[in-house]
């Protein structure tokens, strides 16, 4: 019973991870944030690459309707740092993907 349960749960895991794209599941370079709203998502795509770069973030998100990217500041050790979403996913259930790279 128990091993057909961990069957079942492993073969759902795989679908659902079918559906994800590749970037999600491993990011090259950058790093990938999830949430149940856009803003959630970037901020812990934006805190993960801090953490990846020691870095302390300072500023919010600025959105430019222009060409639907989002930029935002980050300040550490006098240096600023601009992060970019290279790309956003929403899956089925809703959960907001973002990935979001150093320029």
């Amino acid at each position: 019973m128990i091993k057909t349960l961990l069957i079942v749960l492993y073969s759902s895991l795989l679908i659902a991870s079918d559906s994800l794209p590749e970037w999600v599941l491993s990011p090259q370079y950058g790093a990938v944030g999830s949430g149940t709203s856009e803003r959630m998502a970037l901020l812990q795509a934006k805190a993960e690459l801090a953490r990846q770069k020691r870095l302390h973030i300072t500023s919010e998100a600025i959105r430019n309707d222009s060409d639907f990217s989002t930029h935002s500041t980050q300040r550490a050790n006098e240096k600023i740092y601009t992060t970019i979403v290279k790309e956003q996913f929403i899956d089925d259930d809703g959960t907001v993907y973002v990935w979001v790279v150093e320029e």
